[in-house]
């Protein structure tokens, strides 16, 4: 019996025991099943919304649509819980759209049909938000936003595209040079003494602080976006250096399909002056002979005054044509630059004889521009990339001027290590070449006369080198000529500029979002100035007739990171909140040598150990350090009231010993009136009030924390008493708006 029954025991527990594993699969298979959303984008017309952004917040999943508009989603089984989720699309130039779906093992299909967004109030901003990126109507200060679509004709530079578009951005060339920094500013001044400053605004560019180089390094094809913050109150986040306003600076990324798309452009055109009418002086007070065609000479001794003229261009000519390094002393003219009783009784009066020159126009040339790129965009199992390569000829608008060239790579990539993880890299690479030499404009508005031909050679074939001399103008003012140093003295620049960052973002849960950027940026440069061996003047110089070498170089090298997290809570349906806490450090040092020599040796030899006298030697170096940590909480109720707050607290090496560390903050807040229940205006869409309260600062020169003293060999003086109280400059904006 207790066999018997035994033996039916182990039976049942052997058929209970295989019934369980031939089920086990179909469980395991029901727990691991993935949910798979699918669908179409289109805009209200039908047509199919290309790289429209699907996402689903709640599990941190975001995938674009292809060309046909086609988007699919797949989430792993173990995030599918039934769960309730709200499906989000969103594309530049439409306004999003919501569905609310569950979560559920298998397939869903669920297709959205975008309107157009005319005034763009949903475009993301990231610039002085707190997290990730705010719609632009929820935004509490004012922002300036272009994209690629607004420049069909990109600028050489991303800042040059900015003029025009961007309401309170001033952007002003002083020389107009090719090469020459633009001067920046955003609304007005803040700063009383900006001396050893600059007036710009902070630079962002991927990620990457920009500290050194210039901007039109970064080339224009190659930019998604830029964002302006105008002032201190929406700058605030970004602490002692950005009190001038914000410009960030998105480049393109990769697409969101397999395989690989080729992009080729090339432009020419001209630059040239806008206007030749200077102002030139056609009336003189030279004295001119009976026959009202040539100029009377000075009196002296017994000689009598206008007993001897010379007509204008053939005195230039013998001036200039003697085969030495100077030129013939001219004729004093009577009247030529008068002094004591003359200048109560002369008066310019006279119309100058013969034939007149434009100077402005014989110094302007139609200067090419030109522009070369291709670039490669594409995706390759989970990376995304873009890559570009690209030329630029900028010769200017100055005859005898080469301007800019300019060769640049750029390649970008974006790895989704995971589905709650991604890196991106930026790098770019440019290697310039700028002319160093400057017009001398100065010479042309003191007094560059209208009947001599600055483009005329002399009898050996070399431009002149004066217009006339010194004593046919008051002071010697515009006797100077234009072509001579152009063709003679060697003057340039040449750069090599790597800029790179790398982002990581990391979403381990939907609650929480960490971060983390780093960003290099190193420029060298060489400027090389060579006077060769027989360059002539106008007197004798030893120091230049011989000839001289100038060669400096410059290294420039920053580095800069953060790291932070982003909290998100969502209380209740209608009240959500953030808090974003990051940390920041950058270093920026900067290294100068130069070498300088007199009277070469061996004519046409341009080294500095070719020159025999006046040997020089400079060199320099500093060091900068800051370090910020940053705090912020934003609080959206009812998608219409939305407050933050945001407090910086932020040191560096430029502050005095004694105050290393300074705070900043924000307090800001938007009413959104459109989206009240009680808000019906017709043909108003949007109408929104908002005010920000913060503050930004503006740091002190390297120097002016340090006591310095100047040495010679008699002993030391005290330059400039050191001050170890020193802070930075903060300057605190209110700012009130309404929109609609």
């Amino acid at each position: 019996m207790t066999i018997r029954i035994t033996t039916n025991r182990a039976r049942v527990f052997a058929s209970a025991l295989f019934s369980a594993l031939l089920a086990l699969p179909a469980a395991v298979h029901a727990q691991g099943q993935s949910a798979v959303i699918t669908g179409k984008v289109t805009s209200e017309f039908g047509q199919p919304i290309d790289q429209a952004n699907v996402y689903i917040n709640d599990v941190s999943i975001s995938v674009p649509t292809n060309a046909q508009g086609v988007y699919t989603i797949t989430i792993a089984g173990a995030r599918v819980q039934g769960q309730a989720v709200n499906l989000r699309v969103r594309s530049i130039g439409y306004q999003p759209a919501v569905i609310p779906i569950r979560l559920t093992a298998g397939t869903q299909t669920h297709d959205f049909q975008l309107k157009q967004d005319v005034n763009r109030l949903n475009e993301v901003v990231v610039t002085g938000v707190v997290g990730e990126g705010v719609e632009r109507a929820k935004v509490p200060f004012a922002v300036g936003r272009i994209t690629s679509e607004d420049l069909p004709v990109p600028a050489l530079d991303p800042v040059q595209a900015l003029a025009g578009k961007v309401a309170g951005v001033r952007i002003g060339s002083t020389s107009g040079q090719p090469g020459s920094t633009p001067e920046i500013m955003l609304r007005a001044p803040t700063s009383i003494n900006a001396a050893g400053r600059s007036q710009s605004p902070l630079f962002v560019v991927d990620g990457a602080v920009l500290n050194v180089g210039s901007f039109d390094e970064l080339g224009g094809l190659d930019i998604e976006s830029v964002e302006v913050v105008k002032g201190a109150a929406g700058a605030s986040i970004y602490g002692a250096t950005a009190a001038h306003g914000v410009i960030v600076i998105k480049t393109k990324r990769g697409a969101n399909r397999d395989g690989i798309t080729f992009t080729g452009r090339t432009e020419y055109g001209f630059s040239d002056l806008n206007s030749f009418h200077y102002g030139m002086p056609l009336n003189h007070q030279l004295q001119l002979d009976e026959t009202g065609t040539r100029f009377c000479t000075n009196g002296s001794g017994a000689v009598a005054s206008c007993s001897r003229s010379v007509n204008w261009m053939s005195e230039v000519m013998r001036i200039n044509s003697i085969a030495t390094d100077t030129v013939r002393t001219g004729f004093g003219l009577q009247y030529g630059q008068p002094s004591g009783g003359d200048l109560l009784n002369l008066f310019q009066a006279n119309i100058w004889p013969g034939q007149y020159y434009n100077t402005m126009a014989e110094m302007s040339s139609l200067g090419a521009v030109a522009l070369h790129s291709v670039d490669a965009t594409g995706r390759v199992g989970g990376v995304r990339y873009y890559a570009s390569g690209s030329y630029t000829d900028d010769q200017g608008a100055i005859k005898e001027f080469t301007g800019q060239q300019q060769r640049r790579a750029r390649v970008n990539l974006d790895y989704d290590v995971r589905s709650n993880a991604n890196v991106s890299i930026s790098t770019m690479y440019d290697r310039g070449t700028t002319d160093l030499h400057s017009p001398a404009f100065g010479t042309l508005l003191r007094g560059a006369t209208p009947g001599t031909d600055y483009l005329a050679r002399d009898t050996l074939g070399r431009p002149i080198l004066n217009g006339f001399g010194p004593t046919s103008r008051p002071t010697g003012n515009g006797s100077s000529g234009f072509v001579y140093n152009q063709e003679n003295e060697i003057n340039y620049r040449v750069s090599d500029r790597f800029l790179s960052s790398a982002t990581a973002n990391y979403f381990p849960a939907d609650w929480v979002t960490f971060d983390g950027t780093i960003g290099y940026d190193n420029r060298t440069r060489v400027d090389r100035d060579y006077v060769p061996k027989g360059y002539r003047t106008t007197t004798v110089s030893t120091s230049t007739n011989f000839g001289n070498a100038d060669v400096a170089n410059r290294r420039e090298e920053a580095l800069n990171g953060a790291i932070g997290a982003t909290l998100r809570h969502t209380f209740s349906a209608d009240l959500n909140g953030k808090l974003q806490t990051r940390a920041t450090y950058e270093s920026d040092v900067v290294h100068t040598d130069e070498g300088f020599g007199q009277q070469f040796i061996v004519k046409d030899v341009f080294t500095l150990s070719n020159t025999s006298t006046q040997f020089q030697v400079f060199s320099s170096d500093q060091t900068i350090k800051r370090m910020g940590f940053f705090a912020g909480a934003n609080a959206e109720y009812k998608n219409r009231y939305i407050l933050d707050g945001t407090y910086r607290y932020d040191g560096s090496s430029l502050f005095g010993a004694g105050n290393r560390w300074a705070p900043f903050g924000r307090v800001s807040g938007v009413w959104r009136l459109s989206e009240e229940p009680w808000f019906h205006v017709p043909h108003l869409s949007d109408f929104r009030l908002r005010a920000s309260d913060g503050t930004a600062g503006n740091s002190p020169q390297f120097i002016a924390q340090y006591e310095t003293y100047s040495c010679s060999a008699t002993g030391c003086s005290l330059g400039q008493a050191g001050n170890s109280k020193l802070k930075p400059e903060t300057t605190r904006e209110i700012e009130a708006g309404m929109d609609f």
